[in-house]
């Protein structure tokens, strides 16, 4: 960790404006027009690199948007969830509710059910991080109201300081990623117009162009790129240049202050870096004009030059050995997880019926008890010319009374698991307010008490109602109850209108009972006369059925396929 400090004194920090900041490095002053176009009110529709005021609404939830899977690892699937509250300044509305419904359609050749994979392993397996979401700002935004409340913040003390530089962090991560799901969804789908237009005209079918291949890259696409490469550094310079102005006006600033604001730096170098980077490689595959490509480039170029000052060793170049690009890769994820954390929550879980099933219990068990005592009374005392029948009665009536016990337990546990949720999760703020309550229910389904809805969402793929003999499933269901407090979360700031949640599911218990990764086929080959036999791949598709929605409003049910083998996941498949 000593490698992310600077080893330089911090007293000689330049004191140089925004401005003055850009012309040491090489960049033009923006022309007054360009600064105009700031003050531009862009439409409602307009790519998130236009200027639009932060409103007090947000978008309803939308699978797409809100709730995103991914592969983390080899057998942890993951799934980013964000709760938006529609409107944190409607004093008329005080809590926000959200529902999040999910069933996974799992092969009973795993031999998952409610015996082998108990409650107590689910949440085992279930693992939740929950954190402030920031406002979605486009790029250009950031200009805005969020470079003046960093300012304020550079000029407050070390806490809000601190908490300035994370937080301005955070929005650039979100407007970049956001920037770039634009730009990337927007290039699939002028790719599979172009692959469509091929087919038709009888040529070659696959989906990504050649390279080499003829292909116009869209009108709004290019825009839209174009667009990123010139708010992009513009917001890059901006940011570093607010960051050393304010800082080197202070004659008081505290050394961690001051490490603080050139990790911050170092990261919004990385994260412009990667953004220019990973846009440059997806349009080079697709075909893309090599001009634009070059321009990228040179953007990122221009990334890795503007942290130059940051006295951190971040930059790889050329031929390295392996262990500096994981020295690189674990700097990297320090900054991250420094900066993302003035974003974390504080979570509590607790059993909501804890208490009141344990006072059935012991209904249950004086119940019990109660048969016991009655059963001994009404033999009275046992003769003392004979002590069997007396020892059969007792023997009898305490195995009646246990075997009571234990059904009036069970009955008992099944009213509170009806009335109350697994777990009970209380959502705090660093200060100990609770901003959420979220209840959670998760469990196994019979296939054919599944609601209709999400049984014909999971049968947009069969193509014959037989194929649910052949191939049986296991319904795991896992359901939350999300309730925000709008009122807490607009007490944070303006920066703020909702929850991310990411919750990864663990499949290495799943797994357990498949086959081998690879199995060998025989064939008979009709072209070659012979026999031959091929090497195929094991894999086993898991059903995913899912929905967030306000619990005001109804949503369409959205469905994926998660394709897995011995060896782990292996990708996860859109069905929608």
């Amino acid at each position: 960790m000593s490698n992310l400090s600077r080893a330089s004194s911090r007293a000689t920090t330049s004191r140089v404006s925004a401005g003055e900041h850009r012309r040491a490095h090489g960049h033009a002053e923006p022309a007054v027009g360009e600064l105009g176009e700031l003050t531009e009110e862009a439409k409602h529709d307009a790519p998130p690199f236009s200027l639009r005021p932060p409103g007090a609404k947000s978008e309803a939830p939308r699978a797409p948007h809100n709730a995103r899977w991914s592969i983390h690892d080899r057998t942890h699937l993951q799934c980013s969830l964000v709760y938006r509250a529609r409107n944190l300044q409607d004093r008329f509305r005080l809590f926000e509710r959200f529902e999040w419904e999910v069933y996974f359609f799992v092969p009973d050749s795993f031999r998952l059910d409610s015996q082998t994979y108990r409650q107590d392993d689910i949440y085992a397996d279930l693992k939740s991080y929950v954190r402030l979401a920031p406002r979605e700002e486009p790029l250009r935004d950031l200009l805005g109201e969020p470079l003046a409340r960093l300012r304020t913040s550079l000029r407050a003390d070390g806490a809000e300081a601190l908490d300035g530089l994370r937080l301005v962090s955070c929005l650039l991560r979100d407007a970049l990623a956001n920037a770039e799901r634009h730009i990337v969804v927007e290039l699939e789908s002028s790719q599979r117009e172009f692959a469509r237009r091929r087919k038709g005209k009888g040529e070659s079918s696959g989906v990504m162009p050649k390279p080499g291949t003829h292909w116009t890259l869209p009108r709004s696409l290019e825009m839209q790129v174009r667009r990123a490469m010139e708010v992009g550094p513009r917001v890059l310079e901006e940011l570093i240049g607010t960051i050393a102005h304010e800082l080197g006006e202070r004659a008081d600033v505290d050394d961690t202050t001051l490490t603080a604001a050139d990790w911050v730096k170092a990261e919004i170098s990385l994260m412009f870096e990667a953004f220019f980077g990973r846009v440059a490689r997806k349009l080079k595959r697709a075909g893309a004009p090599r001009e634009l490509v070059e321009a990228l480039t040179g953007a990122a170029l221009a990334a890795v030059r503007s942290r130059e000052d940051c006295g951190l060793e971040l930059e790889l170049s050329g031929s390295l050995r392996p262990e500096r690009v994981e020295h690189f890769e674990f700097q990297r994820h320090v900054l991250k997880r420094f900066t993302s954390s003035v974003l974390w929550l504080q979570t509590r879980i607790r059993e909501p019926g804890r208490w009141i099933r344990h006072a059935l219990y012991a209904i249950a068990a004086s119940a019990a008890m109660a048969f016991a005592v009655g059963a001994a009374l009404w033999n009275g005392v046992a003769p003392t010319e004979s002590m069997t029948p007396w020892l059969f009665a007792a023997v009898i009536a305490y195995a009646v009374k246990d075997r009571l016990k234990a059904i009036l337990q069970e009955a008992f546990s099944n009213v509170v698991a009806r009335h109350f949720p697994d777990r009970r999760w209380d959502i705090t703020d660093k200060t100990g307010k609770r901003i959420a309550i979220v209840d959670e229910h998760s469990g196994f389904v019979p296939f054919h008490d599944v609601q209709p809805e999400v049984l014909a969402a999971r049968r947009r793929t069969r193509v014959h109602s037989i194929e649910e003999v052949a191939r049986p499933e296991t319904v795991l269901c896992h359901k939350k109850s999300f309730v925000l407090d709008n009122e807490r979360l607009a007490e944070l700031g303006p920066d703020f209108d909702g929850l991310a949640e990411i919750f990864r599911l663990d499949l290495h218990r799943w797994l357990a009972h498949t086959d081998d990764p690879k199995q060998t086929v025989v064939v008979a080959d009709r072209e070659t006369q012979s026999i031959r036999s091929y090497k195929a791949p094991r894999v086993y598709n898991i059903a995913v059925v899912y929905r967030l929605r306000y619990a005001d409003e109804t949503s369409a049910w959205h469905r994926l396929r998660v394709v897995v083998s011995r060896k782990g996941l292996q990708r996860v498949d859109s069905i929608d």
